[in-house]
């Protein structure tokens, strides 16, 4: 018997349909939408010609079975500029457009700033779209988007001598320093808005003076953030009526500055062991730790004409007239005090400080403290173990006095020499509270618990 062969795709369901083949592609004229041409038919692969090779009423692009080796390539939406387009803006296409490009990977099409191929510059963001932030160094990022490495220049070795080099850097244009994990030799003089930020914050991460160098200096009408950051062993001795203010940190003139979860420790100066606020600077403090500084006034915190908010922040083992804090204090190396300070602390803790006047805190004339809630706890001094508030030498403001106001802090365990009996709270000889300056027996009143508690001061040994 003779066999007889059919086309296969005669014996498929509507292949043939029982119609022509004129093009003999194996598709009749019912299923093939061009039964002219063999190259055109169901099974054809879709080709970037304008044509519908593969029957299926969608053409080129616009079908997702489109041979990628004849497409002009995978375009993408650049949103933000930087030359990487999103991932999730992917299309195959035949021929793109001025408003695609063909350069993918960016993990955030909203910032110019995050592409591959950057360097991660250690802000707590994955700059390189590498799935990791890390990054080493100092950089620092300008508000118009440019970024300088400085961390070769602070990778400093000892000279030999006592002297350690350091690396000043000048900040002269707005921007971000962003300071990575380590610790690092330098001083920063800020003549511009900037922020200083340390994304792995101050346990390991550190600014170090080294004990020759100072730390950051304001001096400008400029705007200062600065967090997650330890500033240690800063030194600025100073002479008289030369500078030696802020060891680690200061501010003079009409600027502000804004300070959270610092640790500043063994710092040194002559005004403000770690800070000193100056001449109209606004200073503002929260969550930060002083620890083991020296200033001849001021251990930790020097504030002279100027005003200062602190919260929820610790002082300890600081050492100076003021062992923590000095406001509006006057010395041969200032005038007197003649515009007033204000320093708000709220929540602070001022334990285990020491000097010979004002072991905690020394108000100053035309200085006010105004303090709420918090405790005054292990102090010593020869005067005033936990405070000492005196407008002696300012001279003629007595109508301004040194003013202290506290509620609900808590006084306790303040040591005394025994070369006095003077309590927990001293008044120097030009101390006004109340209204008649020629009281010895001067009652303060302040609230403790709810409670107006009268405390009689004399302003030979103190109050008690």
């Amino acid at each position: 018997m003779r066999a007889v062969w059919f086309p296969l795709c005669w014996l498929l369901v509507g292949c043939s349909g029982g119609g022509r083949d004129a093009d003999e592609d194996g598709f009749s004229a019912q299923v093939d939408c061009d039964d002219d041409d063999a190259k055109i038919n169901p099974q054809a692969a879709e080709i970037c010609d304008g044509i519908d090779n593969d029957c299926d009423g969608a053409v080129d692009e616009a079908d997702r079975d489109l041979d990628a080796s004849t497409a002009e390539g995978l375009f993408y939406v650049d949103a933000d500029g930087d030359g990487f387009g999103d991932p999730a803006t992917e299309v195959l296409l035949c021929e793109g457009d001025d408003d695609l490009i063909l350069q993918g990977g960016d993990c955030d099409d909203m910032d110019a700033n995050r592409h591959p191929g950057l360097i991660d510059i250690c802000d707590g963001i994955d700059n390189d779209c590498d799935d990791s932030t890390s990054g080493a160094g100092v950089w620092f990022i300008g508000d118009d988007g440019s970024t300088r490495d400085h961390t070769a220049f602070l990778n400093q070795q000892s000279t030999g001598s006592s002297e350690i080099e350091l690396y000043v850097l000048t900040v002269t244009e707005p921007g971000t320093l962003n300071v990575c994990e380590g610790e690092w030799v330098m001083q920063i003089d800020v003549q511009a808005d900037l922020d200083i930020v340390a994304p792995a914050g101050p346990s390991v991460t550190a600014l170090d003076g080294q004990g020759v160098h100072r730390g950051i200096v304001v001096e400008d009408e400029v705007d200062l953030t600065v967090s997650n950051l330890t500033l240690r062993n800063f030194f600025d001795e100073g002479k008289y009526y030369e500078e030696g203010f802020g060891g680690a940190l200061w501010c003079q003139g009409p600027a502000t500055v804004t300070a959270d979860n610092l640790v500043l420790s063994g710092n040194q100066a002559t005004f403000g062991g770690s800070v000193a606020a100056m001449e109209g600077c606004s200073l503002n403090i929260s969550n930060s730790t002083f620890d083991g500084s020296t200033g001849v006034y001021g251990g930790h915190l020097a504030v002279y004409e100027a005003d200062a908010t602190v919260s929820d922040s610790r002082f300890e083992g600081g050492e100076g007239i003021g062992g923590a804090i000095a406001i509006n204090v006057n010395s041969f190396e200032l005038r007197a005090p003649f515009e007033p300070s204000i320093v708000s602390c709220t929540n602070c803790e001022v334990v285990d400080n020491s000097s010979t006047h004002a072991g905690g805190i020394f108000v100053g004339g035309n200085g006010r403290l105004v303090m709420n809630g918090g405790r005054i706890d292990g102090n010593e001094a020869l005067f005033g173990a936990g405070m000492y508030v005196s407008s002696f030498f300012n001279f003629g403001s007595g109508r301004n006095p040194a003013v202290a106001e506290l509620t609900d802090v808590a006084f306790a365990n303040q040591i005394l020499t025994p070369l006095n009996d003077a309590g927990d709270l001293g008044f120097g000889l030009s101390v006004l509270v109340g209204t008649d300056p020629n009281k010895t027996k001067i009652p303060l009143e302040f609230d403790f618990e709810g409670t107006t508690q009268t405390i009689e001061c004399d302003d030979r040994v103190g109050c008690r």
